[in-house]
């Protein structure tokens, strides 16, 4: 019974001191999945513009007031940079889902577009535009840690992961 008790004091101890560690990196595991998968759907809204030789587009979109909440992946048909009712959405994200609710968007660079909303498109050849020109942008993503990563798009239409802090 002695050892009993004494194996689950030494068990407890050790939940003690992992919890709160486990605390910590959760939030750091979505941060890094959340800046993964929106360096994803970069890359793969520009290889697919060069596959079917259309535009194909990311407009970030509001949750409440003014804080991003995630973005949609499309097909721009009409060049508008708004995903429009006959337009085919490839995918659609939401920040604000249950995995991903310690994931902050603190700004996002690209250029707006009648809706006030930030977009970039990539066209056939690759090379991304926005609503103001040249297409180069930031996705800025945080956590409730303070841990900060940044997705950048350059002009050249390269993609890439920055972690920050």
């Amino acid at each position: 019974m002695v050892e009993l008790f004494i194996t689950m004091a030494v068990m407890g101890i050790l939940a003690a001191i992992a919890i709160p560690q486990l605390m910590v990196i959760i939030p750091n595991y979505e941060l890094r999945s959340v800046s993964r998968d929106m360096f994803s759907h970069l890359q793969f809204a520009k290889l697919t513009a060069v596959k079917r030789n259309e535009n194909c587009a990311i407009t970030f979109t509001k949750g409440g007031g003014d804080a991003i909440s995630g973005y949609t992946v499309y097909i721009d048909l009409n060049k508008n940079y708004t995903p429009d009712a006959d337009e085919e959405v490839i995918t659609s994200v939401d920040w604000r889902e249950k995995n991903r609710s310690n994931v902050i968007c603190k700004e996002v660079t690209f250029n707006k577009n009648d809706d006030n909303l930030p977009t970039v498109v990539f066209p056939p050849i690759g090379i991304p535009k926005d609503p103001g020109g040249n297409g180069n942008g930031t996705v800025s993503l945080s956590n409730k840690n303070g841990l900060q990563t940044d997705v950048l798009v350059s002009r050249a239409g390269n993609v890439r992961i920055k972690k920050v802090k």
